[in-house]
């Protein structure tokens, strides 16, 4: 889930996204963090913080918020035109 979220100290929004404590979470949710920190590209978001949590806890993510509609509610009216679509992958 992706909350929207504001850092108390620099005053700035973030996206949180946050996945439930589960026992294969932490290792999935580590090497998804690790994917993302990797990669430096405008279409890709930054990572600012992460706990990776505990089989008990959830793991959280904070990362740059995107203002826009979720590309899943996009797709659900069909698929994208070809030029929208390079525009969101490229």
């Amino acid at each position: 889930t992706v909350y929207r979220a504001r850092h108390v100290e620099l005053g700035v929004e973030r996206a949180l996204k946050v996945v439930r404590a589960s026992p294969s979470a932490p290792g999935r949710f580590g090497r998804e963090v690790r994917a993302l920190a990797s990669v430096r590209h405008p279409n890709v978001v930054a990572v600012h913080e992460v706990a990776e949590g505990t089989p008990s806890e959830p793991a959280w993510l904070a990362m740059d918020l995107v203002e826009g509609e979720p590309l899943v509610d996009a797709l659900v009216r069909g698929p994208l035109p070809l030029d929208r679509a390079l525009d969101v992958v490229t």
